[in-house]
């Protein structure tokens, strides 16, 4: 097996290196920039904001002694000749201004003394932004909070006089403690409404040393960020901006000040281990240096790499506990196909040699903890492919990003040895359902096997799942155990190594052997030749395996039999039978006697078919003396009086049809039975259909019995009975209801006739088709149509109609949703057996309509009177015209009114006039109502 050394930091070294305070001091909870040594420390900058143009990000800020203009947003290099580097305190004195009041302060740490909320961040429900975010002791901010510049101008500015811009640069030393850097910052900003140019910006950036030493001017892993506060003139506040001082409640869309809430992001610098890298910070205000913006910073770190937490208590299944850093983007986990691998070895790290594992569900919802299991040590490719491992190499691709557009994956490994105790006994059973337990532990690493000097807990149940109140427990190496019964028990067993700090608790199954009590139940005392004879096997407990010897042979000798039973025909006189039953370990035998008697033989004769009146004799006979003989009406039953007694029965029938059965006993009481059925002549007809009833041009069947041969007539005379008239089954298709006679006769030679039998077939016509509606027509306006099916020999009817509805029944009433010129309509109609005629046809669709004019001027040629327009009739009329006072100026009873626009004979002045009408129509009872204007022009 393949050895090698993997490096592992494990938690406790990475918590006594920061204690120590050598791995980025002032970084995590900063309460000092003062901080300066060999590995970490903080420099900063302030300057005025340069108006670049348009482009976003070409507006940063110049410092006191330059000037500079790099567009971050595209990457363009920055020479490091233009950054400039000094310390700074918590009001930075510089550019010839002192700042006196906190709210000038460019670079303010915050401890848990200035816990509490960002006052231009509290809205008007008291809601806003923390200044130290949950889980930290203290933040920087970033920035003035004025409204205005405070850095008035001095000599040594290269332009503008106020200074609207800050940087905040801090250095650390990459080591493995720290080579996971956490960056989480918030933003306020005062107004939005500003262009994209002009807008205030915060900007995060990481970057390292080039080949030469000097700082590169292109961030790591491209981890530049930005922060531009988005416009919004139509007043949408952009998310995840939230209204801050004056706004109203949570939620605004519009602020003096809105903030970004507090955002966590994580960058993987382990490719500078034992180098440093800067992490550079800026701010700067709107162009015109009047509405500021500035930050919340806090930092955090740790290292990247696996963290093993060794063996995991408590669990059967999990080896260790692996933990990858937290906060990251997502974690992915994988264990090696084919044992510990070479961590140094490029190609054995390959992605083909590992293969995907999931995390338990519900273990950790951020998934960086994994429990590696027993299966993981199993390879699945590879010289020891299904063994069980002592080390395994495991992998966590773990995703991570400054800017979470751009992530980036980092591969962490770790090697686990497999110290999880395996549980394994050595057990003996006896039949008087004794265990005996022997340890046999071991575990794997190192690639060996070794043997666990451990203690062993051994739990009894009597449920096979270990679920219930245990029998008993013992502790120690060996265990002894007797059951009350036998079959599957629950057997728990715990296996801890010395220090108990580490076990493993599994549960097995284990079939506790009893010696079975073989036992044969035989269904009866005695047995006929010819007959079943069933032995069962009712041994209890049910054994695993049986054995059966009849007359020395062995009838099932399979070690893996599970008949419980078995039927055979055995041999007359004294038959030896015997069972052996085991149970793995223990088997017992039993042997038993059934005797077999012969069944008697029977033979019946006599008449079968007899005459009206006439006595017939049934003779039965057996080869075997001494037996006895009873007839019986009904097969088996015993209960019932006999008809006759001896083997012979004399009988005159009285039904149709008679059976008689003949019981003959042997004096060792086998039986035997025989039957005989003895037809009086008689004249039977069966037809299909039973009711007789046919649709016209079907067939029915007619069939005869009762009798040795037959003759048949029918009235009217049916032809097809030409080729039929002695057959037993005839087949028939009257035109018409037709009566069938049957004439049964006896064998020859009397040839004694029974009395006729008739069978009436009923012809059912289709039905004639005919039929109303009503209205005849539809009518556009009340399209409700009646229809009744009035066909002779119908029974039942369905309608198709035009407009795609269907409907059974008659008479039906329908409203039409639907209009053409003319609407199809397809009647099906059924006589009582199902037999159907159809038709179609076509109903008309007429129009109604009642049309007034608007308007009319008397004296022209033309339009000179005002009237009603319809081509329908209309009953009980009326009309009133009122003019503008309500005054009635004309009325009329008459449909075919006509109105001159004269009151009593005197002309009505132009003005527009009321009207009221009302009809029904012909054949209608209900009133149709309707008012409108006319407008008299003079």
């Amino acid at each position: 097996m393949k050895r090698f050394a993997l490096l592992v930091i494990s938690f406790a070294a990475c918590l006594s290196a920061l204690a120590q305070g050598s791995v980025c001091p002032g970084w995590k909870n900063p309460t000092t920039f003062d901080t300066y040594s060999s590995t970490s420390y903080w420099t900063a900058k302030v300057g005025d904001r340069i108006n670049g143009g348009a482009s976003v990000g070409n507006n940063i800020m110049s410092t006191c002694a330059y000037s500079f203009t790099p567009s971050y947003r595209n990457n363009s290099q920055i020479t490091s000749s233009s950054l400039y580097s000094g310390n700074c305190t918590y009001t930075v004195n510089t550019c010839g201004h002192s700042f006196s009041d906190a709210n000038d302060h460019r670079f303010t740490i915050y401890t848990a003394a200035d816990a509490g909320l960002d006052q231009f961040t509290v809205n008007s429900q008291g809601q806003g932004m923390q200044r130290i975010p949950d889980g930290y002791q203290s933040s920087i901010r970033l920035g003035d909070m004025r409204s205005t510049g405070s850095c008035v101008q001095t000599s040594n500015l290269q332009s503008g006089n106020n200074k609207g811009s800050e940087a905040l640069f801090y250095t650390t030393r990459i080591q493995p403690q720290n080579a996971l850097m956490y960056i989480n910052y918030a933003v306020v900003a005062r107004r939005f409404d500003h262009s994209p140019h002009e807008a205030g910006e915060f900007i995060i950036r990481v970057v390292g040393h080039d080949a030469q030493g000097h700082w590169n001017n292109f961030p790591i892993n491209d981890s530049l960020w930005y922060c531009v506060p988005a416009p919004h003139f139509a007043g949408t506040l952009p998310e995840p901006w939230v209204a801050g001082l004056p706004g109203p409640a949570a939620g605004a869309t519009t602020c003096s000040y809105c903030y970004k809430p507090w955002s966590l992001v994580a960058l993987n610098l382990s490719q500078y281990l034992y180098d440093s890298v800067r992490i550079e910070l800026y701010t700067s205000d709107c162009i015109y240096n009047v509405d500021p913006i500035y930050a919340y910073v806090t930092g955090d770190y740790q290292p990247l790499s696996l963290q093993s937490k060794g063996c995991a208590k408590g669990s059967s299944l999990a080896i260790d506990t692996l933990v990858a850093p937290e906060n990251l983007l997502s974690y992915q986990w994988f264990c090696s196909t084919s044992g510990p691998i070479n961590a140094y070895n490029p190609i054995e790290l390959a992605a083909t040699n590992f293969r995907p594992v999931t995390p338990i569900a519900g273990h950790n919802a951020s998934g960086n903890v994994y429990l590696p299991s027993l299966a993981d040590f199993i390879p699945s490719e590879g010289a020891e492919v299904g063994d069980t491992l002592g080390e395994q190499t495991f992998k966590c691709i773990v995703t991570s990003a400054l800017d979470p557009s751009k992530p980036f994956q980092t591969e962490l490994f770790a090697n686990v040895r497999n110290l999880k105790p395996i549980v394994h006994f050595r057990q003996e059973t006896d039949c008087d359902r004794t265990i005996d337990l022997y340890s046999q532990h071991y575990t794997r690493y190192g690639g060996d096997i070794q043997t666990v000097d451990s203690i062993t807990s051994w739990v009894f149940f009597d449920n096979p799942a270990c679920v219930g109140a245990p029998l008993d427990s013992i502790v120690g190496s060996e265990a002894s155990y007797q059951y009350a019964s036998g079959g599957s028990k629950g057997l728990q067993v715990t296996a801890f190594t010395n220090d108990s700090t580490c076990f493993t608790t599994t549960n097995f199954v284990v079939n506790i052997p009893e010696r079975p009590e073989a036992t044969i139940e035989v269904r009866r005392d005695g047995y006929c030749v010819d007959d079943s004879v069933t032995l069962v096997d009712v041994t209890d407990p049910a054994p695993v395996s049986r054995i059966w010897i009849i007359n020395e042979d062995t009838l099932v000798s399979s070690p893996t039999n599970a008949y419980q039973s078995v039927t055979r025909l055995l041999d007359r006189n004294s038959n030896n039978v015997t069972l052996i039953v085991s149970d793995e370990e223990c088997s017992d035998t039993v042997s038993q006697v059934v005797d077999v008697f012969y069944s008697p033989e029977l033979l019946v004769v006599g008449d079968t078919f007899v005459c009206d009146g006439t006595r017939t004799n049934i003779t039965v006979t057996s080869p075997v003396e001494g037996c006895s003989f009873k007839w019986y009406r009904h097969y088996g039953n015993t209960s019932e009086p006999p008809v006759a007694q001896g083997n012979s029965l004399e009988i005159t029938p009285t039904d149709p049809v008679n059976s008689y059965y003949a019981l003959v006993t042997s004096p060792q009481g086998c039986i035997s039975w025989d039957s005989i059925r003895i037809y009086r002549v008689s004249s039977v007809i069966t037809s299909l259909p039973a009711d007789g009833n046919i649709c016209f041009g079907d067939t029915a069947v007619l069939i005869a019995s009762g009798a040795d041969h037959y003759q048949w007539s029918s009235n009217p005379a049916d032809p097809l009975l030409a080729s039929q008239r002695t057959a037993d089954t005839i087949f028939v298709s009257p035109q018409s209801t037709t009566s069938y006679e049957l004439t049964g006769f006896g064998p020859a030679p009397a040839n004694c006739m029974a009395n006729p039998a008739h069978k009436q077939i009923n012809v059912i016509p289709y039905p004639e088709l005919a039929w109303s509606l009503s209205p005849s027509y539809i009518d556009r306006q009340e399209p409700i149509v009646v229809f009744t099916d009035l066909s002779a020999y119908r029974d039942h009817t369905h309608w198709i109609l035009g407009d795609g509805a269907e409907f059974s029944g008659s008479p039906v009433s329908h409203h039409f949703e639907q209009f053409a010129d003319s609407m199809q309509v397809t009647m099906q109609s059924y006589n009582k057996l199902g037999c159907m005629n159809d038709t179609s046809f076509f109903i008309p669709v007429v129009e109604f309509g009642v049309w007034l004019p608007n308007a009319f001027t008397p004296g022209l040629s033309e339009n000179n009177t005002f009237h009603l327009f319809t081509v329908n009739d209309l009953e009980d009329f009326t009309i009133y015209i009122y003019d503008r006072w309500g005054v009635l100026v004309f009325s009329s009873t008459d449909p075919h009114f006509v109105w001159d626009g004269t009151c009593n004979g005197v002309n009505c002045p132009q003005a527009s006039y009321t009207y009221i009408y009302r009809y029904h129509r012909a054949g209608r009872n209900d009133y149709h109502t309707y008012k409108g204007t006319i407008t008299l022009i003079r």
